[in-house]
């Protein structure tokens, strides 16, 4: 007697037959829309399916152009290695924040690119709007992008070459990285300096009342150099490029009887003699910090050494540094012998 055929599987059969397919033809579909990319963006793919939006070399960069945190345009130039904001060359720019930037444009990667401009990917209202001038080996070359929409089918950013007028989804928002302001992209004093608590002989603190007291045993010495000076880091800075005269605007005038921090310390330097033979030898080296008005809030201002930037410290660690005018040494205990 012959078996029956299951007459069930039929339909489901069919069923997976025609899921396969629906997947197969997507699949098919997204592979023709990843390949709308002419042949040499084919080739800047090196075959990993992601396309170099540009190959030029950040070291080639002297000037760039983007809105910042606010939306305001800021330009910066780049002379001898060296970048500065166009029209505020005084300022300070943090060389290294600065290169991290810069180096967003160095790795402006595209999952694919579009044809034609829907009106749908924000270019009319951008994240932003970058403009970067190379100085090639044939002339200087200017590249600008305009950043759109977030795409969010697959998270990606829409970006459009003004040059070319080429339309790129990228992976990650490149505008990210240019979401900043120019304060924030300030070089400040380090404050600490780079020796060993036992090379510091003496810590010298003059108050506000002209009361003086010098710290010479290792443990003030040791115990001043924690929160004290610690404390005292250059971050919340309120002017730069000061000279004298701006100092004294802020009642920093160094003088000797103003309130005032002074470590005397040993540090290796590098000597070179006659021969051009260089040779470390400890010099003698004096850290001062100079305090000049005080503030409603009870915060003073002050600079540091070889700086031109006037800085504010809270009313609660000046008041932690000036306690030490009040600092004794701890008696030496003797053992009395049975």
């Amino acid at each position: 007697m012959a078996k029956k055929k299951n007459k069930k599987l039929i339909p489901l059969i069919c069923m997976f037959v025609a899921v396969a397919a629906i997947v197969g033809a997507y699949f098919y579909i997204e592979s023709l829309d990843l390949n709308k990319t002419n042949t040499d963006e084919e080739d800047s793919s090196n075959g990993s399916g992601v396309v170099a939006i540009q190959s030029k070399s950040v070291d080639d960069l002297v000037s760039m152009t983007f809105n910042d945190k606010n939306g305001d345009p800021i330009t910066f130039v780049k002379e001898e290695g060296v970048w500065y904001v166009e029209d505020d060359r005084v300022f300070p720019v943090d060389q290294s924040a600065m290169n991290d930037i810069t180096a967003t444009l160095g790795t402006l990667l595209a999952t694919r690119t579009i044809d034609d401009d829907t009106g749908e990917y924000g270019f009319d209202k951008p994240k932003n709007v970058i403009s970067a001038t190379y100085d090639e080996d044939d002339g200087k070359v200017t590249v600008r992008y305009t950043i759109g929409n977030k795409n969010d089918f697959n998270s990606g950013t829409y970006l459009r070459d003004d040059v070319s007028g080429k339309i790129y989804i990228c992976s990650s928002d490149p505008s990210t990285n240019f979401e900043v302001l120019k304060e924030e992209l300030i070089e400040l004093d380090v404050a600490a300096y780079d020796v060993e608590p036992a090379s510091t002989h003496t810590v010298t603190i003059i108050g506000t009342d002209g009361r003086k007291n010098v710290i010479t045993d290792n443990d003030g010495i040791d115990e001043f150099l924690g929160d004290p000076f610690g404390n005292i880091d250059c971050s919340d800075w309120v002017e730069y490029d000061c000279d004298a005269a701006d100092m004294a605007k802020y009642g920093i005038t160094k003088a000797e009887d103003k309130a005032s921090i002074m470590l005397n310390y040993k540090t290796t330097v590098s000597v070179t003699d006659e021969n051009g033979e260089s040779t470390p030898k400890r010099q003698e080296t004096t850290y001062n910090i100079w305090f000049g008005d005080v503030l409603d809030d009870g915060s003073v201002y002050y600079t540091i050494t070889d700086s031109t930037f006037v800085y504010k410290l809270s009313k609660e660690d000046f008041k932690l540094a000036m306690s030490y005018l009040d600092y004794v040494p701890a008696p030496e205990t003797t053992s009395v012998s049975e």
